[in-house]
């Protein structure tokens, strides 16, 4: 048995594949396996592949034809024989440590996951994006309980983290197939039943931010592709079959609003009213877990159960200091990010737990 299975998605990555199985090849942890996933690329990654293979034995190659990432990723992990398991883009590279440090991490430290900090490199201007390089880097170091507030903190990359397969087997956690933003089902369904992370403060994954990259083509044939919020009914389907909806209530109110609130301002008003609509109706399902005070509390989730668009646009989308604005969509879209959005998620946000560094 390997210590890591290491997971990679290809999909026509040609122009930077063999640079990121070379620092996958070179890893000072050597018992390892990478497992890639040919997607049905229609350029020349599957000859570099089998180039690496045929060098290397720890190199195993699984074609399947084009199905997305969240496939090809649950490809991977039903093939892995590794103790832990992390994941790799196609177009980016680990440092030459990375492997070893995050396992040495989760091992001395016998936590649930590890998180490690990463480079973050625009290889265009990606100037209107600067702003969320922040969410790349982690917030804490060392080790802490995964209390609310916490888990509120992390974010949902996968790529710079390694899990226990043992967890990923024994819950049955996989990817959400035909959705969006799939690593979000998994990170959170794999968050919901851990109780220890370790923040380790080095760089150890390259990540670049381009334009057209492997992951974002591998994605492309996404069936549900206007937002992301099916994926919290996928976390909840997930919660309700393990039985551990209370404790992770919280939380999980907490990032659904959030992400509600992201997703909808970005909509036209029809498009707004949908979506309102369709999650009045998963909200019905959840009855059993909200109670009254849930509703006072956080009182945007009457809004959606009523498909009230008209009080959600003027209570948290459009102050009046700022509804001048609003038909400016790009104009809206930045200030709003950094002011307006900003109060409405520190005014809901509720820290149930004190935060500790054990």
């Amino acid at each position: 048995m390997p210590k890591i299975s290491i997971i990679v998605p290809v999909y026509n990555a040609q122009n930077y594949l063999e640079h990121t199985l070379s620092c996958l090849q070179k890893q000072t942890l050597k018992d390892i396996e990478i497992i890639c996933i040919n997607d049905g690329s229609k350029d020349n990654s599957l000859n570099i592949l089998e180039k690496y293979a045929k060098k290397d034995s720890r190199f195993k190659i699984l074609n399947q034809k084009n199905h997305g990432q969240a496939v090809a990723r649950n490809n991977g992990l039903k093939n892995a024989s590794g103790k832990y398991i992390m994941f790799c883009d196609a177009d980016a590279c680990y440092d030459l440590r990375m492997c070893e440090k995050m396992y040495n991490t989760i091992t001395n430290n016998d936590v649930d996951f590890v998180i490690c900090d990463a480079n973050v490199i625009d290889e265009e201007d990606n100037t209107h994006r600067r702003d969320l390089h922040e969410y790349y880097h982690i917030t804490n170091v060392g080790e802490f309980l995964l209390t609310d507030d916490i888990k509120l903190k992390i974010n949902t990359l996968i790529w710079n983290k390694i899990f226990k397969k043992s967890t990923i087997d024994q819950y049955n956690i996989v990817f959400p197939e035909s959705l969006n933003h799939d690593d979000n089902g998994f990170f959170y369904c794999y968050l919901c039943v851990s109780q220890k992370i370790y923040f380790l403060n080095e760089k150890l994954y390259n990540y670049i931010r381009r334009s057209g990259s492997s992951i974002t083509s591998i994605t492309s044939n996404k069936k549900n592709d206007n937002y992301t919020l099916l994926n919290f009914h996928f976390v909840y389907d997930f919660m309700k079959r393990h039985n551990i909806v209370d404790e992770n209530k919280y939380f999980f109110l907490e990032k659904y609003l959030g992400i509600f609130l992201w997703d909808y301002r970005s909509f036209t008003t029809e498009h707004q009213k949908t979506l309102t609509m369709q999650e009045s109706n998963f909200l019905n399902t959840l009855q059993d877990i909200l109670t009254k005070s849930d509703f006072k509390k956080y009182s945007l989730l009457g809004h959606i159960l009523n498909a009230d668009v008209k009080k959600i646009n003027k209570k948290y989308l459009f102050p009046s200091d700022y509804k001048k604005i609003s038909k400016f969509r790009k104009i809206k879209y930045k200030i709003l990010s950094k002011i307006t959005f900003g109060k409405i998620r520190d005014k809901y946000k509720q820290k149930y737990n004190k935060v500790g560094n054990i």
